[in-house]
C-alpha cells in the first residue's frame, strides 16, 4: 500500500472527501499513451477549501496541483475524464465541486501539457433555491447530479467538452424530506442511480425516464439515517448502506427486501470451530461485535488486543471474489475490514498491522493514518483513505496480516 500526505509538509487541514478521476479514453500504442492510460488521477478537498490532484501509482516527479480554493466548501465532489483524442494529445479533466452556499463549481485540468496541468475555472452556478449541496456524482461525464439539504436532486447537461454552458435537465423533489448523504451510479447501468438521506431511505430512480413519477423504482426503509450507500453482488443487485447509528444493511433493491440487518452478528474465528451471538444490536453495538471479533483472533495468535473499532466507514466489494467486506477504524488511525456473509455471519479478513504501499504527503517513507479515516474509494480491487492527518493511503486489495 501507499500514503501520501495532502500537502509537502505537515498540515492542519484535513481531507474531506476524494474521488478518482474517472479513465482516460484514446488508443494510441506509443509508450507516452501506455504510460498515460495506465495512470489514475485522485481528486481530494481539504479542510481549507482546497483542491488537489494527484497522480497514481506515485512517481518521483509526482503529480500534484492544487485546483480552487472554495469560499463553502460543501458535501460534494466529482470528476471524471474527457477526451475527443487518443491521450496525451487532448485530455482533460474535469472537477465538479459542491458548496454549501448552494454553489457548484465545475474546473477543467488540461493534460495537453507533458507538464503540471493548468486550472481554468468554466463555470460557476447555483442549484435551485440555493440549498446547500450535500452530495455530487455523475454519470459517465454526461449528467452531472446534485443531492442538496433539503433532499432535492437536480440533474445538469455535462455533456460538452467546454462544459461552458449548462443546462438543469431537472430536478427530483417528492423522495426525500432531508438532505442527501450519498448519491451513486449502478455499475452497469448508469440510468440507475441512488439515493441516500437523513431520511432515513434509500431510493432508486431510473432517470432515463421523462418524470419523477415513472422514474421512481423502489424505496428501501432503512429506518435510520443513512451515511453510505453503494451497490453490490452479481448483476450489482445488491446494496450495501451504513448508517448513523453505526449499523450496517444489506437489500435487494429491485425488489425492496432487505436481506439483513445484522441485528445479530455471529463471530466466526478462524482459530477455532466456534461462534459468537452478539445478541440484538443498539447503537454502537456493531462496533462492539467487531471489537469481540478482533479480541477472540488476537488472542488465537497470542497478540495484544490495544487496537478497536471506533467507527464504521463503509463498504467494499470484492469483484473477483464476490465478498463484500465492512471497513472499519480507529481514531488513531487503524484500519480493518471484515467479510460480511449472507446470513449475518461477520469474520476478520485483514488489517493494518503494516505500512501502506506508499505516502502522499511528501513524506520519505510511506505511513499510515495517524487519526480518523475520513473518506475511502475502491481503486480496482483495493482501496485509497483520506484522513484527518491530511494524509492519503493507498492499500493493497487483500490487505492480509502478516
Amino acid at each position: 500500500s501507499s500514503s501520501r500526505d495532502s500537502d509537502n509538509g505537515e498540515s492542519s487541514d484535513y481531507v474531506t472527501h476524494i474521488c478518482l478521476c474517472g479513465g482516460v479514453s484514446g488508443d494510441g500504442d506509443d509508450e507516452a499513451n501506455v504510460s498515460f492510460k495506465a495512470s489514475t488521477y485522485l481528486v481530494c478537498t481539504l479542510s481549507d477549501g482546497s483542491v488537489r490532484l494527484f497522480c497514481l501509482p506515485r512517481s518521483p516527479t509526482e503529480m500534484m496541483v492544487e485546483v480552487h480554493r472554495v469560499v463553502s466548501p460543501g458535501g460534494g465532489l466529482a470528476a471524471s475524464f474527457h477526451s475527443s483524442m487518443p491521450p496525451p494529445s487532448s485530455s482533460t479533466a474535469r472537477i465538479c465541486i459542491g458548496g454549501w452556499d448552494g454553489s457548484v463549481r465545475g474546473y477543467a485540468l488540461d493534460f495537453a501539457s507533458r507538464s503540471q496541468p493548468s486550472s481554468s475555472p468554466t463555470f460557476s452556478i447555483f442549484v435551485p433555491g440555493k440549498d446547500a449541496v450535500t452530495s455530487l456524482t455523475e454519470t459517465g461525464g454526461t449528467i452531472l447530479i446534485a443531492g442538496t439539504e433539503v433532499g432535492s436532486i437536480h440533474f445538469y447537461d455535462i455533456s460538452l467538452p467546454s462544459m461552458m454552458n449548462i443546462k438543469l435537465l431537472g430536478s427530483y423533489t417528492e423522495g426525500h424530506s432531508d438532505a442527501i448523504t450519498v448519491l451513486n451510479v449502478h455499475p452497469n447501468n448508469p440510468n440507475v442511480i441512488l439515493s441516500g438521506s437523513e431520511d432515513g431511505t434509500v431510493i432508486l430512480h431510473d432517470i432515463s425516464a421523462p418524470d419523477e413519477e415513472k422514474a421512481f423504482m423502489s424505496v428501501l426503509n432503512v429506518g435510520c439515517p443513512v451515511r453510505r450507500a453503494g451497490f453490490f453482488g452479481k448483476g450489482w443487485e445488491g446494496i450495501w448502506c451504513t448508517t448513523g447509528s453505526e449499523g450496517v444493511q444489506v437489500w435487494h433493491w429491485s425488489s425492496g427486501i432487505r436481506i439483513s440487518n445484522y441485528e445479530s452478528l455471529k463471530i466466526e474465528s478462524s482459530g477455532e470451530n466456534e461462534s459468537i451471538s452478539c445478541g440484538k444490536i443498539n447503537i454502537g453495538g456493531v462496533r462492539d461485535c467487531l471489537n469481540k471479533i478482533l479480541d477472540q483472533e488476537k488472542s488465537h495468535h497470542g497478540e495484544n488486543c490495544g487496537r478497536m473499532v471506533e467507527y464504521l466507514l463503509g463498504c467494499h466489494y470484492n469483484v473477483s471474489s464476490e465478498r463484500l467486506s465492512l471497513l472499519a477504524g480507529s481514531h488513531g488511525g487503524y484500519l480493518v475490514a471484515f467479510e460480511l456473509g449472507s446470513k449475518g455471519e461477520t469474520k476478520l479478513m485483514a488489517e493494518t498491522s503494516s505500512l501502506p504501499l506508499s505516502s502522499f504527503r511528501g513524506t520519505a517513507a510511506p505511513a499510515m493514518h495517524q487519526s480518523t479515516i475520513r473518506d475511502f474509494v475502491v481503486l480496482g480491487e483495493g482501496i485509497v483513505t483520506g484522513g484527518e492527518d491530511g494524509r492519503i493511503c493507498e492499500w493493497r486489495a487483500d490487505l492480509k496480516r502478516k
